[in-house]
C-alpha cells in the first residue's frame, strides 16, 4: 500500500514538473529588442515638506467651581481673556 502511494506520489511530481516546461524558446528569439529610454540624472538640493496630523493641549488649565448653592446670573469673563483680582 505504501508503495503505491510513493510510486503514484512520484508519477504525479514528474508530471508536475514536465508540465511546467517551455518549449517555446524560438518565440522570443525573433522578436526585436525591448525599448529603452535613457534619462540624465542631475543632483541637487530638494526641501522636503512635512505635513504632521496631531492635536494640540494647552499646557496649563483652570477649572472653575462653586463654593455655594445657586444659579449663575452672569459671566463677566470671556474664554481665553485675563482677568483681574477682585
Amino acid at each position: 500500500m505504501i508503495k503505491t502511494i510513493i510510486t503514484l506520489s512520484l508519477i504525479l511530481s514528474m508530471q508536475l514538473f514536465l508540465g511546467c516546461s517551455h518549449d517555446d524558446d524560438s518565440k522570443d528569439k525573433n522578436k526585436p529588442p525591448a525599448k529603452v529610454s535613457l534619462m540624465s540624472v542631475k543632483k541637487e538640493i530638494v526641501e522636503a515638506p512635512f505635513e504632521f496630523t496631531a492635536t494640540t493641549v494647552a499646557s496649563k488649565s483652570v477649572q472653575i467651581h462653586a463654593r455655594v448653592n445657586g444659579y449663575l446670573q452672569n459671566i463677566n469673563y470671556r474664554d481665553g481673556s485675563f482677568v483681574k483680582v477682585g
